[in-house]
């Protein structure tokens, strides 16, 4: 008798531990879909809010994948940390080339498992060592830009500046220059300006990372340093693109589409110009932080967003960025789209495209020289 009750209580209680168990299950559903959440960081404002009209939120509804959206301004330091500290609480941050390249070589990063074809990704040479560990959320250029209303005012009317040695040119086109206070990019461009070719950039400064060019790229910009305005804000340069105070600029592109395309700008500026020739191609990318609560989510999400090429171009006519999947351009038919954008087939080509390894290896050291030099 004491066998058969014991045997019986052994029954009762796995019968009563199946019963909870069932009754738990709505409630570990609900826990379920609560971490499947995405937490998406990106840079804030209006930039954030058309991103996630435009493009997030309709590729996260498509792979079935709940967002949630967090602003942030680039503070990298908070990223690290968490990382560090094992509190990771974002799943998906848009970050710039040289940190997600400096995290990919630390290994604080995730690898993505949901692969996307290297084919379909709008790259000049590809995802090179960044390999599944991040993918480029907008393609953007450092290019040479100008009002042509200033350029007509000149009494020898010169043609318009097609490269960098014309951005030097203070004979031709007399006037003040306008440059990023930072050295990416403008060191590509001092090169190119003093007779560089965009393969020998590459070639000698990014796969040789040939650093004695340093000093001829510092070199070049004495010529011009007295005539430089340095701007530090996206919104800085547009207004001296607008105002006329600068004869030639080097400046991001999304620049030039908000203040002479943008259709939700009323004030429009028809005379400002851009020319990518030898421009610096550069990205912003998607990385999923060490630790994150959910990276297959999130890398379900970026896959969903490389296959919604429709948000991606709703995205490019609010922001001006160029959209990072291949072949975009040829499923549009606006011409002024195609010809603005700097991830084109035609636009990349004449690009040189900036190396995430180089500066990733490099940023302090240079930016270091760079403060240095700014102080002389």
């Amino acid at each position: 008798m004491v066998l058969r009750s014991l045997k019986w209580r052994g029954i009762l209680g796995n019968f009563i531990l199946v019963s909870l168990a069932c009754c738990l299950v709505p409630l570990g559903c609900s826990k379920k879909e609560e971490e499947g959440q995405v937490t998406v960081v990106s840079w804030g404002g209006k930039y954030q809010e058309a991103l996630f009209e435009f493009w997030v939120n309709p590729a996260a509804e498509k792979a079935h994948v709940k967002v949630q959206g967090r602003s942030y301004t680039g503070e990298y330091n908070t990223i690290t940390r968490m990382i560090e500290s094992e509190t990771v609480t974002w799943d998906l941050v848009q970050v710039e080339t040289f940190y997600a390249a400096q995290a990919k070589e630390k290994g604080l990063l995730e690898e993505f498992s949901t692969k996307i074809d290297a084919k379909n990704i709008a790259m000049k040479y590809g995802l090179g060592d960044l390999g599944a560990y991040a993918y480029p959320v907008i393609g953007w250029s450092y290019a040479l830009a100008w009002n042509q209303s200033v350029l007509d005012a000149i009494p020898e009317n010169p043609p318009s500046p097609n490269g960098w040695k014309d951005f030097w040119d203070l004979d031709k086109f007399p006037g003040k220059r306008a440059l990023r206070d930072v050295p990416q990019g403008n060191i590509e461009i001092a090169l190119l300006a003093d007779g560089m070719s965009i393969d020998e950039v590459v070639e000698q400064l990014y796969k040789e990372q040939n650093l004695n060019l340093l000093e001829r790229a510092f070199s070049k910009l004495d010529h011009i340093k007295n005539e430089v305005v340095w701007w530090t804000s996206g919104d800085q340069i547009q207004r001296e693109l607008e105002s006329g105070g600068i004869t030639l600029a080097a400046t991001w592109n999304g620049r030039v589409w908000n203040a002479r395309t943008n259709p939700l700008l009323k004030n429009q500026h028809p005379d400002i110009r851009i020319n990518y020739e030898q421009a610096i191609l550069d990205y912003d990318w998607w990385i999923i932080p060490k630790g994150a609560k959910n990276p297959m989510m999130a890398s379900k999400l970026v896959a969903s967003l490389y296959e919604h090429i429709d948000g991606a171009v709703s995205f490019a006519k609010t922001m001006g960025y160029g959209p990072p999947i291949r072949g975009w351009d040829k499923s549009v038919h606006n011409q002024v789209l195609v010809n603005i954008m700097p991830t084109t087939e035609k636009n990349m080509e004449a690009q040189l495209a900036s190396d995430p390894v180089f500066w990733a290896k490099h940023y302090r050291e240079i930016t270091d020289q760079w403060s240095k030099w700014r102080a002389e």
